[in-house]
């Protein structure tokens, strides 16, 4: 008898993280973006040939999704909810990366924050991938 439990522990990994990070619980939206992170690692082993239907463009399709559209918005929607007293500065990291200030007392910038989170929640799936290919 086969088990078959790496989709299960991965989907579990990216819960944790979206959690840890975000403060994302709802199940449909977890699936969601591991769907995009999928595609994303799909195309890092592909042929890099950016043409419609390719696994290479459906990456660079995921990741500009990732970070611009759904990262993104979680951003704008948690400042916010910061500002308005509705989410806690302990929440997750991402409150903590919106409310830390480096040196300089300069905040750190929405992008750079989406970058950050973009890589955290992407480490568990190139992970396994680096494995698979090793």
């Amino acid at each position: 008898m086969i088990v078959v439990v790496y989709p299960l522990t991965q989907r579990y990994t990216f819960w944790i993280a979206c959690r840890l990070f975000l403060s994302i619980e709802d199940p449909k939206e977890v699936d969601r973006f591991l769907e995009r992170f999928k595609l994303l690692s799909e195309g890092l082993v592909s042929i890099p040939v950016e043409l419609p239907g390719t696994p290479f463009h459906r990456s660079i399709k995921a990741s500009e999704y990732i970070r611009k559209e759904f990262l993104m918005r979680i951003i704008k929607q948690r400042k916010i909810d910061l500002a308005e007293g509705k989410a806690s500065p302990t929440q997750d990291i991402l409150s903590h990366m919106l409310l830390t200030t480096d040196e300089d007392g300069k905040f750190m910038k929405e992008s750079d924050i989406a970058d950050k989170i973009f890589v955290g929640l992407d480490f568990p799936l190139m992970w396994r991938m680096a494995q698979n290919i090793l």
